[in-house]
Parts: structure tokens; C-alpha cells; sequence
């Protein structure tokens, strides 16, 4: 807990296998786990017996006041499988190319906003460009928290602060083993309370849009994620607690990974000239990248793999022992 107050949770985590080796088994109040970083074990986990492991059933109870129970990280089973395949259709690359421009606009305002000629801190940005980004994917139009925050923090009880807050308190219960339950407190509910209640207008929206409106909706190629969701789900908490879970994971895995690659490109000169050098010649100075030339970017991918920590020095999953 300290670790995590303090911003070193990962340095410890790091430094516990370069003492006890690339698997161990700890005891957290009570409560054994298997830590794992060794590649094979990893690639079991993830790939070849991806099905033979569950996280589910050791979240449950601890971030259901966020994440509610019917969302993809709270199930297991036939009802994962289920909400697997529901919205596996809704990443497709159709969905994704239509969506470049929206992206290119953020991105614009984004860099619009970054100081000139002083040192800052590029997280808060990147945090407020995918709130931004993910809420029009998700719901159709943006929050605009770039506009709002303009690298500072979000202001009290606005709705990236309320996320946030919730996703520090739940964190902090999935990290107390068996006595998350003793951990949270009146913040704790409020930022939870705002998040959800934030998402259920845009549910609410969805759901009495009429199918005749939503379909001249879809003639303009506008794609909005929680309108195709809606044609599943007629179930508001059930469509409350899986945009959630998205949002969760569409906003702070790409913060992390754009501040992972800004943070290594900062300190290697010749992997960013050799970066630069390759997209201005797929792309060039004035032309927006297309998914088609991106897949082509080889030493983008490269990058971007290697800020993501896939090295098994630094990749740990911990696994609950039955």
C-alpha cells in the first residue's frame, strides 16, 4: 500500500523476482498467490490454455461498486464467453478505420494545447485525449475533457475526476486480498456513484432512441459503440456495467501505453529519429496515416511493443491459488 501511494508499486513488484525469481508464491493477508513473469508460463496463461484461467471469481465483490456484475472483467463462464462474443463484432477494422478521423481531431487539439519551450508533464494529456477519444467511440460524442482540463486536473466532481478517483479506490481493494472490504470510504462511493450515473444518461439515451431514428443514425456513418450494444442488451444495468468496463480499458491502457513511449523515446534519440524517419515517409508531413499504411509501419510496431513491457523481465501476472 505504501508502494502505491508512493508510485512505486511496479519497482517493487520488479524487484520481488529479481529476489525470489521469475515465479513465486506470496501470501497477502491470508490470501496465496502465484506470480509469474516467465514467458512460457505467460504464454499458457494468455494464448495456448487462455481458457483454463479465470481472473473473475478473485475480483468479485471487490470492484462491483465500479464495474457492477455483468460487465467482461466480473465474468466468467458461459457469461463471459457470451459478452466475448457480443463485442468482439464491435472492435472490427471497419469500426476502427471509420473512426480515424474522429481520432485525428483529438489528437490535433491535443498537441494544440501541449506548452512550448518548457518542461511538462505529458500524462495528464494523454489521460484527457483518451477519455476523450474513448467516450465518442463509446457513446457518440466527446466529453471534450481536453478542453476542460488543458493538462491540469479535472475539476471536482466532473466525471474523468470521479473515474478516476473510483479506479484508485478499487485498485487499492483488488490489492488487499481478502479484506478489500475494509478498504474504501465515503470518496470511495462517490466517485463510483458519479461514474455509473454518468454512463446511465448515455444508456438511458440508447435505449429509447427508437429503431427507425437509429438506423438513418447508422446512414450517416457515424458509428456509435453503445447504440450497437443497445441492439443486444435492453437491460440498463447490464448495458451500464459492460460500457463501463470498456471505458475502463479503452482509457487508461492507451494513456499508459502513449506515456510509456513518450517516456523511452525522450531517452533515445536514435530510436525517435529512426521513429520520425519512418512515418514521414509513409505519411509524410501533411497527409493522415491510414490503417492500411500503419500496419505497414514495422519499426512503429516495434516501438510500441517495446513500451508495452512485453519482455518477460518486466511483464508479471499473478494468478490465485485455489
Amino acid at each position: 500500500m505504501r508502494a502505491l501511494k508512493d508510485l512505486r508499486f511496479c519497482k517493487v513488484d520488479h524487484g520481488r523476482h529479481v529476489k525470489y525469481g521469475d515465479t513465486y508464491e506470496i501470501n497477502v493477508l491470508g490470501e496465496v498467490n502465484i506470480c509469474t513473469r516467465h514467458p512460457d508460463n505467460l504464454k499458457e496463461i494468455l494464448t495456448t490454455k487462455f481458457a483454463d484461467f479465470t481472473f473473475a471469481h478473485r475480483v468479485g465483490g471487490k470492484i462491483d461498486l465500479l464495474l457492477g456484475r455483468h460487465g467482461i472483467f466480473t465474468q466468467w463462464g458461459p457469461a463471459w464467453a457470451h459478452t466475448r462474443a457480443l463485442l468482439r463484432p464491435q472492435f472490427n477494422k471497419g469500426q476502427i478505420v471509420n473512426d480515424m478521423d474522429g481520432l485525428e481531431f483529438h489528437v490535433k487539439r491535443m498537441t494544440g494545447l501541449l506548452p512550448d519551450n518548457k518542461i511538462f508533464d505529458i500524462q495528464p494529456y494523454f489521460f484527457a485525449l483518451t477519455m476523450d477519444t474513448a467516450t465518442e467511440f463509446l457513446f457518440g460524442e466527446s466529453i471534450e475533457s481536453l478542453l476542460t482540463e488543458k493538462g491540469g486536473a479535472p475539476p471536482k466532481g466532473s466525471f474523468p475526476e470521479a473515474f478516476s478517483s473510483a479506479s484508485w479506490w478499487i485498485s487499492k481493494k483488488l490489492k488487499s486480498g481478502p479484506w478489500y472490504w475494509a478498504v474504501g470510504n465515503k470518496e470511495t462511493a462517490r466517485g463510483c456513484e458519479i461514474s455509473r450515473n454518468f454512463v446511465g444518461k448515455y444508456v438511458d439515451k440508447a435505449l429509447a432512441m427508437d429503431v427507425e431514428k437509429k438506423k438513418k443514425e447508422e446512414g450517416k456513418g457515424k458509428y456509435v459503440f453503445l447504440d450497437a450494444l443497445a441492439e443486444e442488451y435492453k437491460d440498463r444495468t447490464v448495458l451500464t456495467d459492460q460500457i463501463i468496463n470498456i471505458l475502463l480499458a479503452g482509457r487508461d491502457t492507451t494513456a499508459a501505453l502513449l506515456t510509456f513511449a513518450m517516456w523511452f523515446l525522450a531517452r533515445n534519440k536514435r530510436v525517435w529519429h529512426k521513429l520520425r524517419a519512418e512515418v514521414l515517409e509513409h505519411v509524410g508531413k501533411d497527409n493522415k496515416p491510414t490503417w492500411e499504411v500503419i500496419k505497414d509501419m514495422k519499426y512503429l510496431k516495434y516501438v510500441l511493443n517495446e513500451s508495452q513491457s512485453t519482455s518477460p523481465k518486466t511483464q508479471s501476472l499473478s494468478i490465485q491459488w485455489p
